[in-house]
């Protein structure tokens, strides 16, 4: 009511609702099973059940292997050894086995032609078609695993550590090999298909960047100290969840077009939101728990009914120790 429809709330007979993920023309819930997962697909107006299926492991939509197109999922069946493929109505397309001397987990790309892995030696390519397994970078380290493919499934992300806890980000090209970029920071990396973001810590602070290859990052400011966030891609946009003073929870909407803070609304102290996706339109949906730990509901956030009225842009350009802000350096000199 204080939303006037913007903000539609679901109730979830299931209490073991732990992710959702948009899919084709529905949206994707899990449910914790204890030994397996319950997957089962809601649409239409009142989010009814059009299809479901159980898989014989632990799965939720931040697992590193699951991917997600416009008719289907993949992940891997840590079990089976396979990579399982789902069509947008639950249905098994396909199961690929992976290669014997797989090491961490694989990833499949989204034309479903190639299967990138690590081995103990190499970062691999398998065509999935020739069955030619080809190397992309010769590499060895105690710990090494594949984690993401970003930007149009042109950069891969692979994690690696030697045996002494310290970890490290390595991204390079799909099409060659090159090493794009190393890293200690674990920044959260995902993408479109032109755009990259990031949440990284620089000492106190949480960063949100964002930008396109050969481009200037820009940084994403939002108006208060936030506690939650989380970006997409999909939209261009991010959400940022904030606890005011009263003890309230506020959530924002930004736009990475313009910087402006779209939409934002206040919820009650006992609600705890969480798992924010863009299901189109302006639209986000997202789970919370009201009271209680096993209390799930679903709420569909129309961003665009719900209007905040803010002009400032809360976007600026990223600096850093190498390229400071030389502008605002001088105009702080001579203030000084």
């Amino acid at each position: 009511e204080m939303t006037n429809g913007a903000v539609r709330l679901y109730p979830l007979e299931d209490p073991n609702v732990h992710g959702l993920l948009p899919l084709g023309d529905g949206i994707l819930i899990f449910s914790d099973m204890g030994v397996s997962t319950r997957l089962t697909l809601l649409a239409g107006d009142t989010l009814y059940p059009i299809a479901q299926t159980e898989v014989n492991i632990f799965l939720s939509p931040e697992d590193s292997t699951l991917r997600r197109w416009e008719d289907g999922i993949s992940f891997f069946d840590y079990n089976a050894r396979e990579m399982l493929v789902l069509d947008d109505r639950l249905r098994e397309i396909s199961r690929i086995p992976v290669p014997e001397d797989l090491a961490g987990t694989p990833l499949l790309s989204t034309d479903r032609t190639t299967l990138y892995y690590c081995t103990d030696s190499a970062i691999r390519a398998l065509d999935l078609e020739s069955g030619i397994s080809r190397v992309l970078k010769e590499i060895a380290y105690s710990y090494q695993n594949v984690t993401g493919l970003l930007l149009n499934d042109t950069v891969l992300e692979c994690c690696l550590e030697d045996g002494d806890f310290s970890w490290e980000y390595l991204y390079i090209s799909t099409l060659t090999g090159e090493t794009l970029h190393v890293t200690d920071s674990g920044a959260l990396l995902t993408s479109s298909e032109t755009t990259w973001y990031a949440s990284l810590t620089d000492g106190p602070l949480q960063l949100l960047l964002y930008g396109q290859p050969g481009s200037d990052a820009l940084a994403l400011n939002p108006q208060t100290h936030f506690s939650d966030f989380r970006f997409l891609p999909e939209d261009n946009a991010a959400v940022v969840l904030t606890v005011s003073d009263e003890n309230r929870m506020v959530l924002d909407h930004y736009s990475m077009d313009t910087g402006l803070r779209t939409s934002s609304f206040t919820l009650e102290s006992e609600c705890f939101p969480w798992c924010y996706e863009s299901i189109g339109n302006g639209r986000v949906a997202f789970l919370f728990n009201q009271g209680t730990e096993d209390n799930v509901s679903m709420a569909l956030w129309n961003t665009e009914m719900l209007p905040s009225g803010d002009s400032q842009s809360y976007t600026d350009p990223y600096y850093t120790l190498d390229e400071p802000d030389y502008d605002g350096l001088a105009g702080c000199t001579l203030y000084a």
